[in-house]
């Protein structure tokens, strides 16, 4: 959006309005709650293995024509989940003996990692901003942003099911509702 030269107002506008969204319909549908827990309950160890594995089969297939790479690049994110204390016996894997690594790699700091610091040294490299294109006016950006989330509606609204479908499913086995 930057480099089009929507500006800071279309793309905060955007994520603004698109967060809203997709969080006010999870929210709402937490009433179904008491419905999902009970089926969420029933998977156990064999099931989620077997969801673990669907996902990075469906890595492998939506990576295009190299099925290898795309199924490398999920064992890959498989072996970095694995970093941290097991929860049933609390033996450190792959941690090194380094406390930070103890919980995990957290999300933020691999999200860095794997897009922001690409980026940041191709730019230095091209020693070029962002945006090629002067700023527009804010207001005329807020209301860019706005006119994006209705022309893609649909997307929210997948978005915000998807949401739905996995949060009220997600929490009771998490074990967040006592009940």
């Amino acid at each position: 959006m930057a480099q089009s030269g929507g500006g800071p107002g279309s793309g905060c506008c955007l994520h603004g309005f698109g967060d809203w969204w997709c969080h006010l319909t999870p929210s709402c549908s937490y009433c179904l709650l008491p419905v999902g827990r009970p089926l969420v309950l029933l998977l156990g160890p064999p099931e989620f293995f077997m969801l673990v594995m669907l996902g990075v089969a469906m890595v492998g297939a939506l990576s295009g024509k190299s099925y290898v790479k795309g199924i490398s690049a999920g064992l890959l994110g498989f072996a970095i989940s694995m970093i941290g204390i097991e929860t049933q016996t609390a033996v450190p894997r792959f941690t090194f003996e380094l406390i930070y690594l103890f919980d995990g790699i957290g999300l933020v700091p691999l999200s860095i990692g794997l897009f922001a610091i690409p980026e940041l040294i191709f730019l230095a490299s091209q020693k070029t901003t962002v945006s090629k294109v002067p700023l527009l006016d804010l207001k005329e950006g807020r209301m860019q942003g706005i006119r994006g989330c209705w022309d893609h509606k649909w997307l929210l609204i997948v978005t915000a099911a998807a949401l739905s479908v996995c949060g009220s499913a997600c929490y009771p086995r998490l074990g967040l509702c006592r009940g």
